[in-house]
């Protein structure tokens, strides 16, 4: 591959980058890092301003914050996701400049320090920044901290009336446009398709802010977190300087690994730990024999001091690392495979140990593992102890602490498309619903941002592993000088901070790009495709990998989500890309189809060793909607606010509303009306529920009978390891992919999803090509398992069980167990019934090798729903006695499908259990997981519940639907 910078001459990458970032400040470079303890000048809480371009709107902000929030509060805008506002309110991405002013009451009190630094830990994104009327900076980049050295601009202001600070955002829209214009790179239009405002490629700013096949597009502005002064040391009293810092900590990379452990590789578990620290400081003077101590106080494990590189004015790189015994530490585990060991990480820096100058002291959470993403070949030959034999190739799948697993889980989107909104709570719910889903993996997709420590930090402490990606989807990227040097910190910067979790499981470079870019290779033939090649080459494959594996010794690199992986490795580690062999396998996959004739053809399914994106869209619930509906006529299923608010599939510009609406509503309604009963109800908003309802257990099927494919795949020769479904979360109230709502509600999805990811569960495979049904059990635990399978073919009449049997069975770990096979239904159904007639009810008992009990239930219908002789269940439901958030459901007359109990919106939560087949006679208890409670009396009062039967009949309690208030 062609070395791109190589090829430039030598000086221009400096000042492309020079151009790129506007006039430099006098003030000396600019300073990436994080916060730490120090003499610091909070600038929230400062009397800020915001104005737009001609002054004509002026109004009090918020720092950390963003001018749609602002707009918001001072009530020049509503709430953006009501109705259609999105669209009303896209002036604001366009208004040319946001300008932030506020004014710093007491200058003197920093004019005793020896350096003053202004410390910015988020601009969003383009802004020219000035100090007492002078010009510090202009900067572009959202996903950098910046520190700048304002000590002149304080202690010798040219103007002695302007005490502000101002920072002017330009439009992100109009910033992008003019980067593009400028840039060495013109890709085609088409890389935008995903998009309602275009060029976000040239903007390092969240890409889904403008755009995507799942949520809005509004690309707020805003100095969208914490800003500081620092003022260190003293320039008028030495003795001052005993007391007031003279070194303040940005960020720090704490990298913990096995000695001699190396990227990429699994390591020896059996060695030592290597605990490496690498503090990014800020420093008053010239510190010639600093010393660094590191320990963890829970181990009573300390370093001696370690004399470090002498400390320089301005920015500098600490680091020491000392090694600690394998016995002292316990590890850290992923939820249901151990416990999660944290320990804190106390780091003191000693600037002058024999001048009293006091040391900064801080502490860091960490914890002792391994990660490793094994992409080596299998050996030849080998039948492995969990799965295969296996087709020949390379391996793709997760090793923590030596002990191979399947990851579960799903794809994480931004929580809110203003970063503001998202508490901490709201992060914690829905990482909580990931973990109460079984899953052991979220994986953070490369179109958001890089997540905030405390993210992380839920993620350590629920035992979640990450997946986590740079900011790069689905487009390629400039590959000029300008745009690399300004991208490059940005990696360095995340990489360094995130490294010290143990949750963080992967860097991987970007989301879907490299099919992407190879399908642009093949489409434009010649210099021009292979020049968009090279590039990607370069930028993703080369030099990011040497920026990330050159930071950090403990985390794997993968160039793109969906791949072919490396032809070879470890040095230098080279893509494959279309260098394969017949009949082997190699890298993850997608899979996404739909068309609706052929979803349930399990021969479509990829044979891959990883799925790492799959799904199916869904409306919300009648619940979620209520948040942003206000008219009567609003709630249809084609209601113009509904349709102009599904993405799906994306716009691609910005015709509102969006032009290619009606082929994802289509692809809804026909998986409605393929599968269950047409909702044809009398009352409009429960008609409406009934679609929303519909279209969601569409999508839960849909997923659950991929998951159950690929969990089998453990077992077959791709050894699949990997399931992450798209999407969890969602970003607004609308139709989506997501699992769980936007207001914590579980979608039908997300309680399927927690059914298929139990440890053992027993699956009827259904070829729709052959007819043939096979029933396996398959498990992910690390021993084996041994139990009972039950098989009951039960009718759709009264539930009376008119065929059943009982197989034992023995399971290894990380494989399956085929129970039995018929091919036909005629063969399959119990002789003298008709399949539309009756359904089969599977269940499974187990205990693995320490005597842990396991069961799972699952189901089987010979025929779809809407071919189905379904009676009426009569469901009911009521409080279970002695309990406050215990439910008992039943039916009195017939088996009900899908059985599905809605909680009232003044709680969240989830039930331990939910779309259920129930049968009469045979009671079923559900608990509720709460948390938030702001109902009033006992809200087990207001709960509905409905089935599939209650798509198309009269005179259920789902009349009582109440809107939300």
């Amino acid at each position: 591959m062609v070395r791109l910078l190589h090829l430039i001459a030598p000086g221009l990458l400096a000042a492309a980058a020079s151009a790129f970032a506007g006039p430099q400040s006098p003030l000396g470079d600019f300073i990436t890092g994080n916060s730490s303890a120090g003499t610091t000048f909070n600038l929230s809480t400062l009397a800020w301003t915001v104005k737009n371009t001609n002054g004509s709107i002026q109004i009090p902000a918020s720092v950390p914050g963003q001018v749609h929030l602002d707009l918001l509060k001072a009530g020049i805008i509503g709430e953006p996701y009501v109705e259609i506002n999105e669209f009303y309110q896209r002036w604001i991405a366009y208004e040319p400049t946001w300008t932030y002013t506020a004014k710093i009451q007491n200058p003197d009190d920093l004019r005793s320090a020896k350096k003053i630094f202004l410390r910015f830990d988020g601009l969003d994104t383009a802004c020219n920044i000035s100090l007492f009327g002078q010009h510090v900076a202009a900067v572009a980049n959202q996903f950098r901290q910046w520190a700048f050295d304002v000590t002149s601009i304080v202690q010798s202001p040219t103007n002695s009336t302007d005490r502000n600070i101002t920072v002017a955002f330009q439009s992100p829209i109009l910033y992008a446009k003019e980067v593009r214009e400028r840039s060495e790179v013109y890709p085609p239009d088409a890389y935008t398709n995903q998009s309602v405002f275009s060029n976000r490629e040239y903007i390092r700013k969240q890409q889904a802010d403008f755009g995507w096949d799942w949520g809005p597009a509004f690309a707020p502005s805003g100095i969208w977190k914490p800003a500081l002064l620092l003022a260190l040391g003293s320039r008028q009293n030495a003795s001052e300087n005993q007391k007031r810092p003279q070194i303040h900590e940005l960020n720090t990379l704490v990298d913990i690994y096995r000695v001699g452990q190396l990227n990429n590789i699994p390591p020896n578990q059996n060695a030592n730990w290597m605990v490496n620290v690498s503090a990014e400081v800020l420093s008053v003077d010239t510190f010639d024999r600093a010393t660094v101590t590191l320990s963890f106080p829970q181990l009573q494990v300390t370093s001696p001091p370690i004399r470090v590189a002498g400390i320089k004015p301005g920015r500098n790189f600490v680091t020491a690392h000392f090694e600690v015994d394998k016995s002292k530490p316990h590890l850290w585990w992923p939820v249901h495979m151990g416990k999660q060991n944290l320990y804190d990480l106390h780091i003191s820096i000693n600037p002058q140990p024999t001048s009293g100058l006091a040391p900064m002291n801080y502490t860091r959470r960490t914890a002792f593992r391994t990660i490793v993403l094994n992409l080596l070949r299998y050996p030849d030959a080998l039948t492995i102890p969990f799965g295969g034999p296996y087709k020949p190739g390379d391996q793709f799948h997760f090793e923590v602490n030596g002990v191979t697993f399947f990851a579960k889980g799903a794809n994480w989107v931004p929580a809110d498309a203003f970063y503001r909104r998202i508490t901490k709570e709201r992060r914690r719910g829905i990482l909580q619903s990931a973990v109460d889903a079984n899953m052991n993996m979220v994986r953070v997709w490369a179109g958001g941002v890089y997540e905030d420590d405390e993210f992380y930090d839920l993620a350590d402490e629920m035992g979640l592993l990450l997946w986590s990606e740079l900011q790069f989807s689905i487009s390629t990227y400039p590959a000029d000088p300008a745009f690399l040097s300004n991208v490059i910190p940005e990696i360095e910067y995340n990489v360094r901070r995130i490294n010290r979790h143990p949750s963080l499981a992967l860097w991987v470079g970007n989301n879907e790009m490299e099919w992407f870019v190879l399908g642009l290779n093949a489409t434009y033939r010649g210099a021009y495709g292979k020049h968009l090649l090279d590039e990607w080459d370069y930028t993703f494959v080369q030099l990011f990998q040497r920026v990330i594996l050159s930071t950090t010794r403990s985390i794997t690199y993968l160039f793109s989500s969906t791949t072919q992986g490396y032809l070879s490795g470890p040095d230098p580690w080279i893509a494959r890309y279309n260098n394969k062999t017949r009949g082997e396998l190699y890298g993850s996959a997608e899979n996404w189809n739909f068309g609706i004739a052929t979803f349930e053809d399990i021969t479509r399914f990829p044979a891959a060793r990883f799925v790492n994106e799959f799904g199916f869209h869904s409306m919300p619930s009648i619940y979620t909607w209520d948040e942003v509906l206000t008219s009567p006529s609003d709630y249809q299923f084609n209601s113009s606010v509904v349709v102009a608010r599904n993405r799906k599939p994306p716009p691609g510009g910005t015709a509102w509303p969006n032009p290619n609406s009606p082929n994802g509503m289509y692809q809804m309604t026909q998986g409605v009306i393929t599968h269950y009963p047409v909702p044809s109800r009398v009352d409009q908003r429960t008609n409406f529920s009934m679609w929303c309802h519909a279209t969601q257990l569409t999508q839960a099927q849909f997923m659950q009978l991929q998951i159950e494919s690929y969990r089998l795949g453990s077992g077959r020769p791709e050894n699949n390891l990997g399931a992450l479904v798209w999407q969890l979360n969602d970003i607004w109230q609308a139709d989506s992919w997501s699992g769980v709502e936007y207001s914590f509600r579980w979608k039908i999805l997300q309680y399927h999803l927690r059914r298929v990811y139990q440890p053992v569960i027993i699956v009827p495979l259904f070829n729709t090509r052959t007819a043939d049904l096979s029933v396996y059990t398959s498990t992910d635990l690390r021993s084996t398992v041994k139990g009972t399978a039950s098989l009951i073919w039960r009718t759709w009449q009264n539930g009376a069980a008119v065929n059943s049997s009982v197989v034992h069975f023995t399971t290894r770990s990380l494989n399956n167990t085929l129970l039995g096979r018929a091919v036909g239904l005629s063969t399959i159904v119990p002789a003298g019934y008709s399949a539309n007639d009756v359904w089969l009810q599977l269940t499974l008992n187990a205990t693995d090798a320490s005597g842990n009990k396991y069961n799972h239930e699952n189901v089987f219908t010979p025929v779809k729903l809407n071919a189905a002789n379904l009676r009426d269940p009569e469901l009911t439901v009521r409080p279970q006695r002695g309990t406050t958030n215990g439910i008992v459901v039943e039916a009195s007359s017939a088996a009900a499908a899908y059985a599905w109990v809605d909680h009232p919106p003044c709680i969240t939560g989830h039930f331990s259990d939910n779309s259920i087949f129930v049968i009469p006679g045979q009671s079923r208890i559900l608990n509720f997981v709460v948390f938030e409670n702001t109902c009033h009396g006992d809200w087990r009062q207001s709960i509905v519940i409905r089935s599939v039967w209650d798509y198309n009949h009269e005179g259920s309690n789902t009349e009582s639907l109440g809107h939300s208030t």
